[in-house]
């Protein structure tokens, strides 16, 4: 079984239907695969008058794995998304790791509509054995409501250490 992906939000400008009479549809189309025994989901579903839209709202997004030797620092880049009517600032936090794991900025303002990034570094511990991992999740929140905030959770592998050795041939 496929593992669960985690919500994503999603905004879409209806506007050049204002004062027409629409129909939405939800529609789960595959091709030539199987889209599981779940399907997909979709919840939370709000259509506002034009002017009414919530001003507030954030996405992230990432490469949500990486890897690395121990004792070196993985960097990932994450893009954030203010899909919010109103210019917002947002504070990034991490949580839930237990390697040393630092993000590039605490905060953020952007415009409506507009997009920015920043990066999160993870420092492996030179202890750390293969195959060893950390998850950590990183949540971007808006200052102006608390109740708008998209997270994304990393995670980090250790990889082997190989030590390679000079042979050295005796005639």
């Amino acid at each position: 079984m496929e593992a669960f992906q985690p919500w994503t939000k999603q905004a879409v400008d209806v506007s050049a239907w204002a004062g027409q009479t629409v129909d939405i549809a939800f529609v789960l189309a595959v091709t030539g695969a199987n889209p599981g025994p779940l399907g997909w989901f979709i919840d939370d579903v709000s259509i506002a008058e034009a002017g009414t839209c919530n001003p507030y709202g954030v996405t992230l997004s990432a490469d949500m794995a990486s890897d690395g030797y121990p004792g070196a620092a993985v960097t990932y880049v994450l893009t954030i998304t203010n899909i919010g009517g109103i210019t917002d600032t947002f504070n990034i936090t991490v949580s839930g790791n237990s390697w040393p794991t630092s993000p590039s900025v605490n905060m953020i303002t952007l415009g409506s509509g507009q997009s920015g990034t920043f990066m999160v570094t993870v420092n492996i511990p030179p202890g750390a054995t293969t195959g060893a991992f950390d998850m950590v999740t990183v949540t971007a929140t808006s200052q102006a409501s608390a109740i708008d905030s998209d997270s994304v959770t990393l995670t980090t592998t250790a990889l082997e250490r190989l030590l390679f050795l000079p042979v050295v041939l005796k005639n």
